[in-house]
Formats: structure tokens, sequence, C-alpha cells
């Protein structure tokens, strides 16, 4: 009897042991066609998502792209039209091809005569009488049309110094004086570089003449062109010394 209820007991315990260790443990369950669904939606919604991610980052790149090439040609564009406004600007401004150029003549002023005649000269003038006899040799002077050989004379004093370059020509030019006549219409040199008329005897003065002749008309009547060569002599005794010289 006692040896039954062991062995009943021995059976019980066996019996909870079973039941205990099956309680435990889960077994492993397949999926269900539901979860692998939710796993393909889960891993198409990751794809769509790279894939957006990815779109997004290649319209964001394409636009930079566009943009920059965009703000790259407006800028190059306006550098061009700067460039050619530059231009445009530096040529209008620029003289025309083949425009013409002021005709010149050349001014002689001489005084050689004196230098012969130093004993009839007046006290004080021997200082303005040059070393060479010319107190202006060949001076190029520009002029315009309907100037005259006077108005040529007039600049070559004002822009030019003598050709000893004395300190009273480098205070102003070449020292001119002279006068209107109202009858004849025309102006009359009286003196050059403080020479003046009978300075140097009673028949002393300045004549004019033109390419190695003597004008018959005034210095302010005669209109000048290209190349003359325009000289101012003073005389001392009323141009018959000077006509040896021509």
């Amino acid at each position: 009897m006692k040896r039954s209820i062991t062995l009943l007991l021995f059976v019980l315990m066996l019996f909870s042991f079973a039941s205990c260790k099956g309680e435990n443990t889960s077994p492993t369950e397949p999926l269900s066609s539901g979860s692998l669904t939710s796993a393909f939606a889960l891993q198409s919604a990751s794809s769509s998502a790279a894939s957006t991610t990815a779109a997004s980052t290649t319209a964001v790149s394409t636009t930079a792209e566009i943009t920059t090439s965009s703000t790259t040609a407006a800028s190059t564009t306006a550098v061009k039209t700067t460039a050619k406004k530059t231009e445009a600007e530096t040529q209008k401004n620029e003289p025309e091809t083949g425009e013409k150029s002021s005709p010149v003549c050349f001014v002689t002023i001489d005084c050689k005569n004196i230098k012969n005649n130093l004993s009839s000269l007046k006290k004080g003038k021997k200082a303005f009488v040059p070393q060479s006899g010319y107190i202006l040799k060949d001076a190029r002077v520009p002029f315009e049309e309907g100037e005259s050989a006077f108005d040529a004379l007039k600049r070559a004093c004002k822009e030019n110094v003598c050709t000893d370059n004395c300190e009273y020509c480098k205070k102003g030019g070449i020292q001119l004086e002279f006068s209107f006549t109202p009858a004849y219409k025309s102006y009359y040199v009286e003196g050059i570089h403080q020479l003046y008329e009978k300075d140097c005897g009673s028949f002393s003065g300045w004549m004019f003449s033109v390419n190695g002749e003597f004008s018959d008309v005034s210095s302010s009547e005669y209109l000048l062109k290209a190349g003359d060569k325009i000289t101012f002599s003073y005389t001392v005794s009323m141009g018959d010394d000077l006509t040896e010289a021509f």
C-alpha cells in the first residue's frame, strides 16, 4: 500500500513537470500572409521614402545647377554688354579717323640789320638784339581758315620765347605792340621784343613779307595758306637793306 502511494505521487510529479514545460515553451510560428504583406508594405514604404529623398536631392541639385548656370550666363552677358558700351563710348569720344588737322605756317622775326648798325641803335636797346640776329626763326604756327599773317604773328609771340631765351620773354612770351588804323581797317606793328620804329635811325621799323616777297597788303589783310613762310624784318633804311636778303 505504501509503495502504491509513492508510485502515484511520482506519476503526479511527472505530469506537473510536463505541464509546466508546455506552458513556458513558445514554438516559433510561421509568418502568415498578413505578416508578409505588412513586411512588404514596410519595405516598399522605405524604398519609396528613399526614392523620394533621392528625387528631392536630384531636384535640388538640378535647380541649383540651373540657377548657377542662369546667374553665370546673366553675369557674362552683363560683362559683355558693359564692355560693348564702354567701347562704344570710347569710340564716340575719339576723333574720327581721317579728321583733318589744322594747317600750319612758319613765322620768322629778323633783326639782323640792327646788328650791322649798332652805332645808330638807341641806348639800352642792344640787350634786346639776339646774338643770332633772329628773335624767332621758322616757328611752326597752326592757324584756322580765314586767319591772317598778323594773327600768326600774335600767336607766335605769345607761345614762344626769343632765340636767346632771355628773361624778358620767359615772363610772357615775346613782347609785341601794335595799333589799329580805322581808315585802312588794318593793324600796324609798332614794336617787337622792345625794338620799335626809329629805334635805329629815322627810317627804321618793321616790314612784312610772305615766302620771300614783300606783300602789297598789310599783314592783317593777308590771309594765310598752308606752308606760308611769314617774315617780319627790321629795316634801317625803309626796306632798301632788305631787298638784298630776298
